[in-house]
């Protein structure tokens, strides 16, 4: 494992003003644990990061999604990635990884503080997971993963109960089985999890509160997500 990938602390020490392996200021700070896995099956799609040997400097990078299995109190997390992709031989090698899930993320102009005179800065959610892959290597269980990966994103998406959840089984057979010959499925365990919630919740309330209104009317990606975020801090 490469130096800057080591494994840290669950979480980042109180008062510290710097987080663990996550740069997170006490006023950002994101560590209650449910809510960082309530994060995560909102926003499952993960940038992983690996190195295929101990000794290697070069990293492999996959977007892919992990899928959140078990209960709250564990860190497991079920996966997939086209055979191909090099980051296989992390997976084959039970290598330690980091999953990087971000949420929206929006610009904050200084037009928009009334009571500071500061400079531009950014609003942003996301959640780092460390830990290391274990291989699955039946096609049993690589078809369950994909069965509960679909079942998770499908769910989120019907949840209104106005469309019915497609399901693995509605895909031909034969389609099923040539796909999963082509991906390879991995159990990712996490031993550290830390997250980074900058919403602007340090700043004057004034400010807080014009900063959402302009949120709430900005048209680019990421805007209105952010304002509804940052509605708990107005007032």
């Amino acid at each position: 494992m490469s130096p800057s990938m080591h494994q840290g602390a669950t979480y980042a020490k109180k008062g510290d003003d710097s987080g663990t392996d996550v740069f997170t200021p006490d006023h950002y700070s994101f560590d209650n644990q449910k809510e960082l896995l309530d994060f995560i099956r909102g926003n499952a799609l993960a940038q992983i990061v690996s190195y295929s040997t101990e000794q290697s400097s070069h990293p492999h990078i996959s977007a892919t999604p992990l899928i959140h299995v078990g209960n709250s109190e564990e860190l497991n997390f079920i996966g997939h990635i086209a055979k191909r992709n090099l980051q296989t031989g992390s997976i084959q090698a039970g290598s330690n990884a980091v999953a990087l899930f971000c949420g929206p993320n929006a610009y904050v102009s200084p037009r928009w503080f009334k009571v500071k005179n500061t400079v531009p800065t950014w609003n942003y959610v996301s959640v780092q997971l460390r830990g290391k892959f274990e291989l699955i290597d039946s096609n049993e269980e690589t078809l369950d993963v994909l069965k509960k990966t679909i079942s998770h994103m499908e769910q989120s998406d019907c949840s209104d109960n106005k469309r019915q959840p497609w399901e693995l089984k509605q895909a031909p057979d034969d389609l099923v089985d040539r796909l999963s010959q082509m991906i390879v499925a991995f159990r990712f365990k996490g031993e550290s999890i830390e997250g980074v919630r900058r919403l602007c919740q340090d700043k004057d309330i004034v400010d807080i509160n014009n900063i959402q209104r302009n949120l709430q009317a900005d048209s680019r990606y990421g805007a209105k997500a952010i304002a509804d975020l940052m509605r708990p801090y107005c007032q």
